[in-house]
């Protein structure tokens, strides 16, 4: 396999490096936009899988790495975020055989193979239409249909059920960006993330009315962020004495 690699990335080398598009044709630049979008395709889908795999036997840590997103941003030069976005979906891919199978074959790029594979972990009667809507419409066709089955899907499970198992999927990741940027992702209920909300908007207006009245104008979403800040830290402050604080507020920020 490894041979084969080596000579398949030698020869799409070969042929992406000796491109000169000024001698070519329209008709033949459509051909290769063609040919170039499957091998993207297909390349998409090889790393999708092998991230997920990094990710299950933790090899990724042997180049220092905490968390498989780091390690696959790194190595792929995308946003953390992204990263972490397309090891979830390898993770669906692979409780959805069918879907699974059409990636494998070029059939679907990686942000259509995201979309239908969070759709048919919610609802596998689903597949078959949105494979079909794949390769016949537009991806926000698609991503619109998606987004009505696992709608109809929430709508037909009971909300307080449907809340615990957002609780327990609960989560917070936390990461630092290259240029020094402090970034959050969380996971919560839609009744915390509503306690989070009201709180935040509450300590922005008054750090908006402090602003204002000192002649100073930002973004709402730069308040919202000192608001954050606000109310974290001054939590940590009023437990500082105690020997082992208790975490008072869950964070979900999408």
């Amino acid at each position: 396999m490894c041979e084969e690699r080596d000579e398949l990335e030698t020869a799409l080398s070969r042929m992406v490096g000796s491109l000169d598009t000024a001698l070519l044709r329209g008709a033949d630049a459509k051909v290769l936009v063609g040919f170039y979008s499957r091998i993207e395709r297909l390349a998409g889908a090889g790393k999708s899988l092998c991230a997920l795999r990094v990710a299950e036997t933790g090899t990724f840590t042997e180049e220092g790495h905490r968390h498989v997103g780091e390690w696959l941003a790194a190595k792929t030069g995308e946003s953390v975020g992204g990263a972490v976005s397309l090891l979830e979906a390898a993770g669906n891919l692979s409780k959805c055989p069918d879907v699974e199978e059409a990636f494998k074959k070029g059939e679907l790029s990686v942000s259509q193979a995201k979309e239908v594979a969070s759709a048919a972990v919610m609802d596998p009667s689903a597949v078959r239409e949105l494979l079909c809507l794949a390769q016949s419409e537009g991806f926000e066709n698609l991503r619109r249909r998606c987004a009505q089955v696992k709608a109809a899907q929430v709508q037909k499970a009971d909300e307080d059920a449907n809340q615990r198992r957002i609780h327990r999927s609960r989560r917070l990741r936390t990461w630092t960006d290259p240029d020094g940027t402090f970034r959050l992702d969380a996971r919560l209920t839609k009744d915390a993330g509503g306690r989070i909300l009201c709180a935040l908007k509450h300590e922005s207006d008054k750090i908006f009315s402090d602003a204002r009245r000192a002649g100073a104008r930002e973004a709402s979403e730069a308040y919202l962020a000192d608001a954050l800040v606000c109310l974290v830290t001054r939590t940590c402050e009023s437990a500082g004495a105690r020997q082992h604080p208790k975490a008072l507020v869950h964070l979900r920020v999408d």
